[in-house]
């Protein structure tokens, strides 16, 4: 698994080279990428051996008497991620945490946006002594960042899932391919989310609580509110305490 103290310890440089690449702030790194990065390695470190456990369902049926049924999980087998830039570390650490720790064997196409912030990435995991790592079977593997390697990557008949974050226009193309070949696949794409306002509202703390939440990351973000869902008798107040903001 990715040491959090590597990432933790190399903040600098990633910050760095984010900034370098996306014009991203270091402390907007930091407390967007990093810290939540360093957070879920924390929480598969501890809990990952539990959840993948073998265990025993509940309510077996009373015609099922004297049988006992346990469920085991296996790793899916090659999992091909499709990094995204808008939060290089954070998304792609993630991702790839979470398919390494199930058992899987990864191979990484790095956002054409930020391939070195990404490659430091995935130096710093390279670097975590990944056990059963070998050249004839690599646990992970980094192919180029430009767009013909995603495309190529899509045709690998050694591909048993893709994991991809992007646009709904990339993320159609993508479930395309994927279908002609039936690999599985998860897409997290572009999102339209609501914030709701009702009348029991501290309606300037939600002014600025979605004020905050469009501006994070220059507004690159699938789940920053895009539009207000308001109950009438709060609408106006609420119009004028965002009115303020602008």
């Amino acid at each position: 698994m990715l040491r959090w103290l590597s990432v933790a310890a190399d903040t600098d440089e990633l910050a760095r080279l984010a900034e370098l690449e996306i014009a991203k702030p270091s402390w907007e790194t930091l407390v967007s990428d990093v810290m939540p990065l360093v957070a879920a390695c924390q929480w598969h470190a501890r809990r990952a051996g539990r959840i993948l456990a073998a265990r025993r369902p509940g309510g077996r049926p009373w015609w099922l008497l004297g049988q006992s049924v346990r469920v085991h999980r296996a790793p899916l087998g090659r999992v091909g991620i499709i990094a995204t830039w808008n939060y290089p570390l954070q998304l792609l650490g993630v991702q790839l945490v979470q398919a390494l720790v199930a058992g899987n064997r990864v191979v990484v196409k790095p956002s054409e946006r930020t391939p070195r912030t990404q490659r430091r990435l995935l130096d710093l995991a390279l670097a975590a002594r990944i056990p059963d790592h070998s050249e004839a079977r690599p646990v992970l593997e980094v192919v180029s960042a430009d767009r013909a390697s995603g495309a190529a990557l899509l045709d690998d008949p050694d591909l048993d899932h893709v994991v991809f974050t992007g646009s709904t226009r990339i993320g159609r193309r993508i479930a395309e391919g994927c279908a002609t070949s039936l690999t599985a696949s998860t897409l997290e794409l572009s999102g339209h989310d609501s914030a709701f306002i009702f009348d029991d509202a501290d309606v300037r703390l939600a002014a600025r609580s979605i004020w905050a939440a469009l501006c994070n990351n220059a507004g690159q973000t699938c789940m920053a509110p895009r539009r207000a869902l308001v109950q009438r008798s709060v609408y106006r107040e609420l119009d004028r305490k965002s009115t303020r903001l602008n």
